[in-house]
C-alpha cells in the first residue's frame, strides 16, 4: 500500500505519486535506478538523489553505502545531516566543495577527495582549483574569502576551533547560518574522513584515484 500523496507537498506528489489506471489507489516511484541485462536480470545501481551526473559519467555512493548500511539505525539519522549539508547548505556550492575538499585532504581521505574532485567541476571549480586546493591556503587565486574559508578547515583540523582572526574575516562576509553551516561542513566531512579511512571503503566505479 502507498499513500496517494505528501502532506501539502504537491511538487513531491508530481516527481513520485502515479494514480493507478484502475482508479484503485497510486503507485510511488522508489527514485532507484537499475539495468535490466540480455539474461533478464536486474541490476541495481544506486538512487537517482543519490548520484551525480559529472557530464561524462553518473557516480553512486554504492560502495560507501554498503558499508553504511551494516548499520541502519545510524544510517536513517545521519542522512538528514548528510544531506543538509550536500543540498540544504547556505553556503554556495563552490565554497561547499572548497570545505569538503580541503578537509578530505587534511584527513588523507582518498576516496572523499576524489568523489569530491568530480563533483567540485560541477560546481564553478576548474581541474586546476581542485588540484591547489591541496596547497598553500594563501595561493594568490583564491579570494580573499576562499582563503578564509581554507584558514578555517585547517584550524577546524588543527585546533578543533576557528581562530579570532579567521572568524571575524569569515563574519564580515557570511550571516549566521553560513557561518554553522562552515564549522558543520567540515565536522561532517572529517567524521566520513575517519569513517572512511577507518573501514578501507574503495573508490567508485568511474571515479579516479585524485592522487
Amino acid at each position: 500500500q502507498a499513500t496517494s500523496g505528501y502532506y501539502h507537498r504537491r511538487e513531491a506528489d508530481a516527481l513520485a505519486k502515479i494514480a493507478a489506471q484502475d482508479g484503485g489507489g497510486s503507485w510511488h516511484r522508489m527514485g532507484d535506478v537499475g539495468i535490466m541485462d540480455g539474461q533478464g536480470r536486474l541490476w541495481y545501481c544506486g538512487r537517482v538523489s543519490q548520484r551525480v551526473d559529472t557530464g561524462k559519467d553518473v557516480l553512486f555512493a554504492d560502495q560507501c553505502e554498503a558499508v553504511f548500511n551494516q548499520h541502519p539505525d545510524l544510517l536513517r539519522r545521519w542522512m538528514p545531516l548528510a544531506g543538509h549539508v550536500m543540498s540544504k547548505n547556505s553556503l554556495s556550492p563552490r565554497h561547499r566543495e572548497l570545505l569538503i575538499l580541503r578537509t578530505g585532504h587534511r584527513c588523507a581521505s582518498l576516496y572523499e577527495f576524489s568523489q569530491h574532485a568530480q563533483i567540485a567541476l560541477d560546481c564553478d571549480m576548474s581541474a586546476d582549483e581542485v588540484v591547489a586546493v591541496r596547497g598553500s591556503a594563501d595561493d594568490p587565486r583564491w579570494s580573499p574569502i576562499e582563503r578564509s574559508l581554507l584558514h578555517a578547515a585547517d584550524e577546524l583540523h588543527d585546533d578543533q576551533r576557528i581562530s579570532d582572526t579567521t572568524w571575524a574575516a569569515l563574519a564580515a562576509e557570511f550571516d549566521d547560518r553560513s557561518l554553522i553551516d562552515i564549522v558543520f561542513t567540515v565536522g561532517q566531512y572529517t567524521m566520513v574522513a575517519m569513517f572512511l579511512n577507518t573501514s578501507g571503503v574503495h573508490l567508485d566505479p568511474g571515479v579516479d584515484a585524485a592522487w
